[in-house]
């Protein structure tokens, strides 16, 4: 930390302070945020006009319906979350290394709307535009300065820009060197002589009695691309190569559309000219001073700008947690899209047989249906996993995961703004990411990996979507659901009881913790995870999609079971109550399950099975 004199920001917390306000850093990086976002957008839609991406919606059977916007601005419809490249744009900025990359022919505003936003919210010295060509590669040139030594170039890095540059953007990426390319995208810079550095702004911190700077957790570096078609797509770019391999896996290729036709003349009444900055600096304190009841100066808070920009950007602040069902839908999704289903389901099933073999003095955890590839769902599956320019690896997972956090963060956001109290809104609203999200950010994601052929993503995520949300509603109605409004089935996305994990382990805890003879709390537990096993087999219905998800819950369960099995000594105490639980209580019981599963995480000796199943069905 460094005691950096942060004027504005400690005028406000000492305003709070006095007004009785708790949880003042949380309540001062939702305001800014909020204001943030309310300033760019009016300042940036003057000067440029939006550029619709998408349209996200879903049914009440959770089925979502995805639509490509191709620059042409909708009738608004209520339910419907609808993306522009602006919008995009901001909302991976308020996250962690979300790498943009737009591609589209030369013209259609791609460069222009980034540049416009960094030139609004930031001060000139703290944004760079790098503009690469074949003469010109690299991309560390804001980093980097050369001096002279007894005749001899020696190249070090500027100091100073390491901790000053907030935002970057790379015109052209395809034209530079991919290892510095991936070094910005990875938020530290090496040179050959050894020399390295973390590059985004350092983050300020309320101690309790002052704001300081952090420069041991900055935040990050906002990198963002755009290039041409590669020369292979379009013919009118024939020196424009392709994005090299180890760039698509990190970045989310965004098709920019060229909206000229349905903008027409729109466009010559947009303004032109410079002053963005302070415009943005003018409505950014006014929605400050509203939020805060305050009276701060536009001059005093320009002056601390970089500070307000770090902590309403801070991603450790703005994370959209994972609810039960998410986790196991993207799961699912993953394991749906893989290269090789078929092996990837002889697995599961191998996986379930070698632990009923172990456990078969306590329990069935078997699963033995054959998978027949050739049925019409599967069949669809395959042709988008064949369509893709790539086989689907982890970083796909983790770019999935990333982009349903800024889809979850944009609809929190968007939803807030509209009501007439935005912050009290917000701070009210869930921050978690849901089973919607991950569906949209999956097809996405999945478009982006394709490459021509006739596989439609949509239907594909929308049937696993279905067969998921199908499974969790029989699987509660049987098991039982412990709110009672909720018994009847009906999936609710923003439950997080509602999960087939959730729900197996609860109830495992349940019989665990009653069982009268502690020593055998952890043979009940397993004997509760065989119950919902097979309960699991019978909802396979004959469904072939259903198949590997089914397949995939009983190995994980059957996991969990060899897992208390092997270790039941030592975790005696997580299965002790000192009354009987209930179990719409039990749920609390799971966090001693998860802190020993952490414990053990850490052995080098633990299994990898353990380390591969065990998070996603314990949420840890």
């Amino acid at each position: 930390m460094t005691e950096t004199k942060l004027q504005t920001l400690d005028q406000v917390a000492q305003h709070l302070t006095g007004k009785g306000v708790p949880d003042i850093e949380r309540m001062m990086h939702q305001a800014a945020l909020l204001a943030l976002v309310q300033a760019s957008n009016a300042v940036v839609s003057s000067y440029v006009l939006p550029t619709p991406l998408f349209r996200l919606s879903y049914d009440s059977g959770h089925t979502l319906s995805y639509q490509d916007l191709h620059g042409r601005a909708p009738v608004p419809k209520k339910g419907s979350t609808d993306v522009s490249l602006l919008d995009l744009t901001v909302a991976a900025m308020l996250r962690e290394k979300i790498s943009l990359l737009f591609e589209g022919v030369t013209g259609i505003g791609k460069t222009h709307t980034t540049e416009m936003l960094f030139r609004t919210v930031l001060p000139p010295e703290n944004t760079a535009v790098i503009r690469l060509s074949a003469a010109m590669t690299n991309v560390q040139q804001p980093y980097v300065q050369g001096t002279i030594d007894n005749g001899v170039l020696r190249v070090n890095l500027r100091r100073d820009a390491l901790d000053r540059i907030a935002a970057l953007f790379v015109d052209e990426q395809n034209r530079g060197d991919t290892n510095q390319v991936l070094q910005l995208k990875d938020g530290k810079i090496s040179l050959p002589t050894g020399e390295s550095g973390y590059l985004g702004l350092p983050t300020p911190h309320y101690n309790g009695a002052h704001w300081v700077l952090d420069y041991d957790n900055k935040r990050p570096l906002f990198v963002t691309a755009a290039q041409n078609p590669a020369g292979t797509r379009a013919a009118q770019y024939t020196g424009t190569r392709g994005t090299d391999a180890a760039l698509k896996n990190r970045d989310l290729e965004i098709s920019v559309p060229n909206a000229a036709p349905v903008l027409g003349a729109s466009l010559m009444l947009t303004r032109l000219g410079n002053g963005q900055h302070t415009e943005f600096i003018t409505r950014f304190s006014a929605e400050l001073n509203k939020y805060f009841g305050a009276t701060l100066s536009a001059n005093a808070i320009g002056r601390d700008i970089t500070s307000w920009f770090a902590l309403a950007t801070d991603p450790r602040k703005t994370a959209q947690q994972d609810i039960r069902s998410a986790l196991e839908l993207t799961d699912h999704l993953a394991l749906m899209f893989s290269a090789d289903l078929a092996a990837e389901y002889d697995h599961e099933v191998q996986v379930s047989k070698d632990w009923t073999e172990q456990l078969k003095h306590i329990g069935d955890f078997s699963y033995s249906s054959p998978l027949t590839l050739s049925a019409q769902a599967l069949e669809r599956m395959r042709k988008v996993v064949q369509s893709f320019q790539e086989a689907e690896v982890p970083r796909d997972i983790v770019k999935v995961k990333r982009l349903a956090d800024v889809l979850s963060l944009t609809r929190k956001v968007k939803s807030a703004l509209s009501a007439s109290d935005a912050l009290g809104a917000y701070r009210s609203a869930p921050s978690y990411i849901t089973v919607e999200d991950i569906a949209a950010a999956f097809v996405i994601v999945a478009k982006d990996k394709q490459e021509g052929g006739d596989g439609d993503a949509v239907a594909v995520v929308d049937q696993v979507v279905t067969d998921y949300v199908n499974i969790a509603n029989a699987f509660a109605r049987k098991m039982g659901h412990p709110a009672e409004e909720r018994k009847r089935g009906i999936f609710d996305p923003h439950d997080p009881w509602y999960a087939v994990y959730g729900l197996s382990v609860s109830h495992a805890l349940y019989a665990a913790v009653n069982e009268k003879q502690s020593e055998k709390a952890p043979t009940q537990f397993v004997r509760s995870l065989g119950s919902s096993v097979a309960e699991l087999r019978r909802l396979e219905n004959g469904s072939e999609s259903r198949k590997p998800i089914i397949a995939r819950m009983i190995a994980d369960l059957g996991t969990l079971a060899g897992f208390v099995t092997e270790y039941q000594k030592e975790l005696g105490p997580c299965f002790s109550s000192p009354q009987p639980l209930l179990p719409e209580k039990a749920q609390h019981s799971i966090q001693s399950l998860q802190d020993f599963y952490r414990s053990r995480r850490d052995h080098p000796a633990t299994p990898a099975i353990y380390l591969q199943r065990l998070p996603r069905v314990l949420g840890v």
